[in-house]
């Protein structure tokens, strides 16, 4: 008997093991269905939720909408992951806080520096009310700044990223890109044009359900990228509902006259191409979209000059070469698809690749003196000036007399700023009646993302950002292959190329912040199927 209970045991152990094992996978897929719940929320919904009461009263209803849900996801995501861990003794780290900060990945160490960070600058800050809750509905203080963080960190540890909610929100993006296109027309359906400004053309106020055309241009080129990315790689046939509302995020694109947006567009879509182009299907699907946007650059050009000659003035001379280009890279898809073309190694292709993008890069700063020749104002001139150390306040839409103010102010406090979002109080307090006789306007942001934050949370929150930008992108170099990965990081890259010239608020930064946590998910995801 003695040896039929030695038998036994094993048996009824293990059997108890496997209950155990499939209780935990059950509690971890409540967790996940959790993080696809909010993902549709805030990549589906956010941009929807508008109130026909006014420019304010939409951005308010924008961070109350994103920010009561990104607090119910943080809220319970985070008790749910407590009560998992108290509940299967297993899941603890070993030897206590610091085995927990050895479990830590290096992003995550890099937000719970940055998460101190902006504690401390909020503690001294020199309004603690605005910089616990933002200045004004527009803006984003230690609590929405802090709520973005968590969300992000909460979606790499239990979300599983699915290419449908990618669809969701680029088909949703194109809806607000069209109706932001309808406006630009003369056609407010919903009525959120701004009173006492022009209805239409580029000095529009509001556009779409998502703020000025420089947000707007924020959104549309993230979902541009993301539907550009998965709508090439993707195997099924299905993907290429991607396609459409892509394209329709591009015309927005062009006609915003949003200088940032071209720019994020021209920096992450080559660093990405060797990536995106990686077989002879994405490859040629690649080449196919940009024929279909060559022939929307051409269309802009040919039919829509007259009616609003700014907003495409920049593409004004390649017009008539877009209608060719479009047929040449139509055909070379097609020689891509259906010829038995030699594979290339794949290092030595994204090398060559790389090296040729910075020879194009040398001889577009070499070209461009001749290109602006003769001009006196526009994007080209205030280029070659600044090349040759004329930084004029009224270059950048006055971006540069921000700037230059703001990095004063940020020598007066350089370790934890003003605190978060003081950078207006604080602005508005040095310079206000300067800002209005030579502007013409009150800065409430440095139009800088990365200034912005040197100034509110000092040298030390600025670092601490980067690096969390830095460690992400780096430990997610192991998974572009995937479509969602890249997609989710092409995007990013661009927004902070575009953060460069543009302001924060509740309108995007909760969508880009959203796509950081899915870029970090595909990073623990894989790293946990190779475990």
């Amino acid at each position: 008997m003695a040896s039929k209970r030695k038998k036994q045991t094993p048996a009824t152990g293990g059997v108890a093991t496997i209950q155990k094992r499939n209780r935990l996978e059950e509690d971890k897929k409540f967790l996940t269905r959790l993080a696809g719940i909010f993902v549709i929320l805030i990549l589906g919904l956010h941009p929807l939720a508008i109130t026909p009461r006014g420019y304010y009263e939409v951005t308010g209803t924008k961070l109350w909408f994103s920010g009561l849900i990104m607090a119910a996801f943080v809220l319970l995501g985070g008790m749910g992951c407590l009560l998992l861990v108290l509940t299967y003794p297993e899941l603890k780290p070993k030897k206590g806080p610091r085995g927990l900060w050895k479990a830590l990945h290096p992003y995550e160490r890099a937000a719970a520096v940055l998460l101190l960070v902006l504690l401390l600058s909020t503690v001294f800050a020199e309004n603690r009310q605005v910089a616990v809750l933002g200045a004004t509905q527009r803006n984003e203080g230690f609590v929405v700044k802090s709520l973005y963080l968590l969300s992000a960190l909460l979606l790499g540890r239990i979300y599983k990223p699915r290419e449908r909610d990618m669809l969701i929100f680029v088909a949703v993006a194109a809806a607000v890109t069209a109706y932001g296109v309808c406006q630009y027309y003369g056609h407010d359906f919903l009525g959120l044009t701004v009173p006492n400004y022009p209805a239409s053309g580029p000095q529009m106020v509001f556009v779409s359900t998502m703020s000025n055309r420089n947000i707007v241009s924020h959104y549309a080129c993230m979902a541009f990228c993301v539907g550009l990315v998965i709508g090439c790689q993707g195997q099924g046939r299905w993907h290429l509902l991607f396609v459409p509302p892509t394209l329709v995020c591009f015309y927005y694109i062009l006609h915003s006259n949003t200088e940032s947006g071209y720019i994020n567009l021209a920096v992450a879509l080559p660093l990405a191409f060797p990536l995106i182009c990686k077989d002879k299907r994405s490859a040629a699907r690649f080449l196919w979209s940009m024929g279909a946007c060559c022939m929307l650059v051409y269309a802009a050009c040919r039919f829509h000059a007259g009616a609003f000659p700014d907003l495409i003035y920049q593409f004004a001379f390649l017009g008539k070469y877009m209608l060719p280009l479009a047929a040449v890279l139509v055909a070379a898809g097609m020689l891509v698809q259906f010829l038995p073309l030699p594979k290339l190694p794949v290092k030595q292709y994204r090398a060559a690749w790389y090296i040729l993008l910075v020879l194009a890069v040398v001889a577009a700063v070499v070209m461009l003196p001749y290109l602006a020749e003769g001009q006196t104002e526009g994007p080209a001139h205030e280029a070659v000036q600044i090349m040759e150390g004329n930084f004029d306040d009224s270059y950048g839409t006055w971006r540069i007399f921000t700037w230059k103010r703001a990095l004063a102010l940020a020598k007066e406090r350089p370790l934890l700023g003003y605190g978060p979002d003081n950078f207006a109080l604080v602005f508005q307090q040095h310079y206000q009646e300067e800002s209005l006789a030579i502007t013409g306007t009150e800065f409430d942001k440095a139009h800088n993302y990365y200034i912005q934050a040197l100034v509110d949370t000092g040298a030390l929150g600025l670092l601490s950002v980067l690096a969390f930008f830095s460690l992400l992108l780096w430990q997610s170099r192991r998974v572009l292959g995937k479509p969602m990965a890249l997609a989710a990081a092409t995007a990013v890259m661009g927004f902070l190329v575009q953060d460069f010239f543009n302001i924060g608020t509740p309108f995007a930064h909760p969508v880009a912040w959203v796509l950081w946590g899915i870029l970090a998910a595909e990073g623990q995801l894989t790293a946990a199927n190779e475990q």
